[in-house]
């Protein structure tokens, strides 16, 4: 009596693999999955389609037997972007991209130009108006010596008329304290100034030597 026998069949599991988007297991098989090979980002098409991702293709240079493997649109134009990604059918394909991004960061560094060119021209009219300034606010101090000899002092109008006898006392070699400087006859106070005296360029101011 012949035994029965039992033939077991094992069926071949259709690989599978993860949606990077819903995290569900989709077979390879009965679904074509897409894998950036740079993110290495899986989309099934109900993803694609339910979520508008980006489509991972292969580049047309795939097509000519070329090595160029998939991607999906912002992985390759980022790596046209930044120079790691040499296929020209790549940069061909993303080529109004990239341009729409050199025009507009050329109008980014157009319009700081300009406003460098402003900031420029607002230092160049406010550098002009403080000299102007300077310059106006300098007088010229003459002191005349007994002797009829002139000495020249450039001060600003609020300098206080010590410092100016100061610097005449150094350049004669003598004593301030041994000096009297008077205009139109009055006698000058230290603690004067061109501005408080009313001082013009062409006024003297007389000094003498106290005894």
């Amino acid at each position: 009596m012949l035994k029965g026998r039992i033939w077991l069949t094992f069926a071949t599991v259709p690989p599978s693999t993860v949606c990077s988007e819903c995290n569900d297991i989709v077979c390879c098989e009965c679904c074509e999955t897409e894998e950036c090979d740079d993110c290495e980002i899986v989309q099934s098409p109900r993803c694609r389609r339910d979520n508008d991702l980006d489509e991972v293709t292969w580049c047309e240079a795939a097509g000519y037997g070329d090595d160029c493997p998939p991607r999906c649109s912002s992985c390759r134009l980022k790596s046209c972007r930044n120079g790691t990604n040499s296929c020209s059918e790549c940069k061909s394909e993303v080529f109004d991209e990239l341009l729409d991004e050199c025009n507009t960061k050329q109008v980014q560094i157009d319009s700081q130009n300009d406003e460098m060119k402003r900031l420029r021209s607002i230092i160049a009219r406010q550098e002009q108006t403080l000299q102007a300034n300077r310059v106006q606010a300098q007088r010229i101090v003459r002191v005349m010596s007994q002797t009829g000899e002139v000495a020249s002092f450039q001060v600003e109008w609020t300098v206080k008329m010590r410092k100016i006898f100061l610097a005449y006392a150094s350049l004669k070699g003598v004593d301030m304290n041994d000096l009297r400087f008077n205009l139109r006859g009055e006698l000058i106070l230290p603690e004067a100034t061109p501005e408080s005296l009313n001082l013009a360029n062409n006024d003297l101011i007389h000094v003498a030597m106290f005894i």
